[in-house]
């Protein structure tokens, strides 16, 4: 696959952390999307290719994939969520987006994607789970919630379940589901022992396009427009 850049595309983020991973050479990062990420957004799920990325999936499970991203890009900025970006090598592999109540967080979307055909970027989906952990941590709320797709690619509610979530309901379609605090505080003891967390000293907007140095940055950040 080619590496775009896309011409008067700009990107606004703020740098939130810079991760390592035990046995894992090359670096991951995270970034808050903010309200001038839109255009970025769109292109990104634009030209997104799951099916060149990843294939031999069924084909309903590329439409839930595909849903999942597609809402999150959609609701990324709207008033009230936030959303987090996550890169591997400079490459876009995940997004996650929520939103704070008085008295729980709750998670709407969360997706990963490939930076390469047919290979899943190692940890991608726990280190977004990390992070989110992290604020629901660092605010006073005790629960975290989310509705987990139950046809859907790489058996996510699973994935949930490992994670310490627990099935609070449901219907034919998705599994309601939810962690607490404590079980949030067990998961990160487990996550220090091969996530290495360095969040970004003096956080602000980071501003790229074409026309700087940062170019490549950016053609890479935008290739393929993966995940």
């Amino acid at each position: 696959m080619n590496v775009k850049l896309i011409n008067n595309t700009n990107f606004k983020a703020i740098p939130i952390a810079k991760i390592k991973i035990k046995g894992i050479d090359k670096q991951y990062k995270l970034l808050e999307i903010t309200q001038n990420d839109n255009a970025f957004l769109n292109n990104f799920y634009k030209n997104l290719d799951l099916k060149t990325l990843m294939p031999n999936l069924k084909e309903y499970e590329y439409v839930a994939w595909d849903g999942v991203i597609q809402n999150a890009v959609k609701v990324a900025t709207r008033n009230g969520r936030k959303t987090i970006l996550e890169t591997f090598d400079d490459k876009p592999c995940g997004l996650l987006t929520y939103k704070e109540y008085p008295l729980k967080f709750h998670l709407n979307y969360v997706a990963t994607v490939p930076v390469e055909p047919k290979q899943k970027v190692p940890c991608a989906g726990q280190i977004l789970f990390n992070e989110f952990f992290r604020r629901l941590l660092d605010s006073c709320v005790d629960k975290a919630e989310l509705n987990a797709l139950k046809y859907s690619a790489f058996s996510p509610i699973s994935k949930y379940l490992k994670l310490g979530f627990k099935f609070i309901g449901g219907d034919e379609r998705v599994e309601s589901m939810r962690i607490s605090r404590e079980h949030i505080v067990s998961e990160l003891e487990q996550q220090d022992k091969f996530i290495q967390y360095s969040s970004v000293a003096d956080s602000k907007e980071v501003f790229f396009d074409n026309t700087q140095k940062t170019g490549n940055f950016l053609s890479r950040l935008l290739l393929p427009l993966i995940k």
